[in-house]
């Protein structure tokens, strides 16, 4: 077997959302943190985010 390159991906490291549709109204999680911050580091308990485009809002 021959050795191949790996191609890497380039991406975009931004926010955190708790929802598509929160990403779509640029409702991110109450920090500031990335999911790169995030990977590794324990679970801490927090409340998760929503408006009135929410089924849980109403």
């Amino acid at each position: 077997m021959k050795n191949r390159k790996r191609k890497q991906n380039n991406f975009i490291i931004s926010k955190v959302y708790d929802c598509d549709f929160n990403q779509a109204i640029d409702l991110p999680i109450g920090s500031k943190a990335t999911i790169m911050d995030l990977v590794g580091t324990p679970y801490k308990k927090r409340k998760i985010l929503f408006d009135k485009h929410c089924y849980a809002g109403k």
